[in-house]
């Protein structure tokens, strides 16, 4: 009797060992199947992410053309207002040239260029401020702790800071005034340094703005010409 409850109690132990083993495989086939629906899931986010950057670089790309043919124009439009204003200017030099004779008069040439949209856009004759204009139109640029260098002649380089996070605003521009000019702390649209009383006046000038990692991203050179 005791022997035959002890063979239905191990049949009984085998067939829970079978069911248990069941559960487990079907818990264990469940799950991969989850995981490869997560990494199927995966690289489908990932190919998305991939061609949403594509066509963002692409809109950016057509973007960028678009402005060009705006600027283009525009350039062309400024290109005519400097050669009438030149001319003019050329007419105003030589009638002064034959009325004051033996007098030296001074002509001076300015030149910019830049790898960005932060361009040099003005720098006074005086030196009492240098401007930075941003020329885009929907992107701003943040300038903090870029540096702003000046060279006169063979003096010492004037070189100025700019505070963290100081950003220039799209199609805005900063001015940085030279220390007791009248001016106040008014960012992000004016600046004081501090460190000079003026940004210097001189006979060949170069001014150059140099991004954290020391890339010059803008340049403007002035130069006087002496004529008789």
């Amino acid at each position: 009797m005791l022997e035959k409850q002890l063979q239905e109690l191990t049949h009984q132990l085998d067939d829970d060992q079978r069911q248990y083993e069941a559960a487990l495989n079907d818990r264990d086939a469940q799950l991969r199947r989850m995981r490869e629906e997560c990494q199927t899931l995966v690289a489908e986010l990932q190919a998305l992410l991939d061609t949403k950057q594509i066509l963002d670089a692409e809109i950016a790309i057509y973007r960028k053309m678009l402005e060009s043919e705006e600027n283009r124009a525009g350039l062309r439009q400024m290109v005519e207002q400097v050669v009438k204003s030149h001319s003019l200017q050329q007419q105003e030099d030589t009638e002064s040239q034959r009325t004051v004779r033996g007098e030296m008069s001074t002509r001076t040439t300015f030149q910019r260029s830049a790898k960005g949209n932060v361009t040099i856009a003005e720098c006074d004759q005086d030196g009492k401020f240098i401007v930075l204009e941003n020329s885009h139109r929907s992107k701003e640029e943040n300038i903090g702790e870029w540096k702003l260098r000046r060279k006169l002649d063979n003096r010492r380089e004037l070189v100025y800071t700019f505070p963290a996070n100081i950003v220039v605003k799209p199609g805005k521009s900063i001015k940085i005034w030279a220390r007791d000019q009248g001016a106040f702390n008014n960012p992000p649209y004016e600046l004081v340094f501090d460190g000079e009383n003026s940004w210097g006046v001189g006979t060949n000038v170069q001014t150059t703005l140099v991004n954290r990692d020391g890339e010059v991203r803008a340049l403007g050179r002035s130069k006087d010409k002496a004529h008789v």
